[in-house]
């Protein structure tokens, strides 16, 4: 990564700090966040399973002179779920999409690190639930357990939620510019699944709605993708055995 990086031509400067120590993706991504933002009032975060589009820099750049003032918008992202939807426009979401993205300082400071504390106002709230969770397609509840109880560092699922509890939005851009190779077991956390790999744009995109609301048409087709792709094993018997059951009982 080092020799990658000193490798670099494309910005002005460049800055390499090295851990003594391997602290972990959680603590690496909320401390050297943090030290950024309180020099700058923008930045950009990658992580090394991040593969990008030769068009995810000018696009992230550009979103965030362009919604910099604006504090209804937490995040820009350079990835889009692979759900279907015919709308191919970029647009705006409900809480964090991550992976290749970008925020300010502005929106950073209200980072809540305490999942406690996050998880009572998350569930005060019944549009906070619903944010949160996608309509409880998503097991956002129960990663935010496992960060709780120390099982996972889960700096994102704190980010999705403080996004959310602060009535936040995220840029997606109109195609993903940013795949995350890490789901193949070398990720931390990710384990192995192909289910959010996507194609990465072949063009620009200078798309930018003006229109800063979450996109319901998409939301909607994000929640049948979560509930698709979210359900278990377990799941998928007891819906089966309750089918069944419910044919036999009609057929008496």
């Amino acid at each position: 990564m080092e020799k990658l990086a000193l490798g670099q031509t494309w910005c002005k400067a460049l800055y390499i700090k090295k851990q003594k120590e391997n602290i972990g993706c959680a603590k690496s991504v909320i401390k050297e966040t943090s030290s950024i933002l309180k020099k700058y009032k923008a930045a950009i975060i990658l992580e090394d399973d991040n593969y990008l589009s030769p068009y995810f820099y000018d696009y992230l750049t550009t979103a965030l002179r362009m919604y910099a003032e604006d504090i209804r918008v937490m995040e820009i992202s350079g990835y889009r779920y692979p759900c279907a939807t015919k709308d191919k426009s970029s647009l705006f979401i409900n809480g964090s999409a991550g992976w290749g993205w970008g925020t300010w300082a502005r929106a950073w400071s209200k980072y809540e690190m305490n999942g406690i504390m996050l998880k009572n106002k998350i569930l005060k709230d019944k549009n906070y639930i619903n944010n949160f969770t996608y309509g409880k397609t998503l097991n956002a509840i129960e990663l935010l357990d496992k960060q709780i109880n120390k099982e996972i560092g889960g700096w994102d699922i704190l980010w999705h939620g403080t996004i959310v509890i602060n009535n936040g939005l995220t840029l997606i851009p109109a195609k993903s510019l940013v795949r995350n190779i890490g789901h193949d077991g070398s990720g931390t956390n990710s384990g192995i699944t192909k289910k959010w790999d996507v194609k990465l744009s072949k063009n620009k995109i200078e798309d930018y709605p003006d229109t800063i609301s979450p996109n319901e048409t998409f939301q909607i087709a994000l929640k049948k993708y979560f509930y698709t792709t979210n359900r278990s094993f377990k799941h998928y018997i007891l819906n089966q055995i309750t089918r069944i059951s419910k044919n036999w009982q009609r057929s008496l």
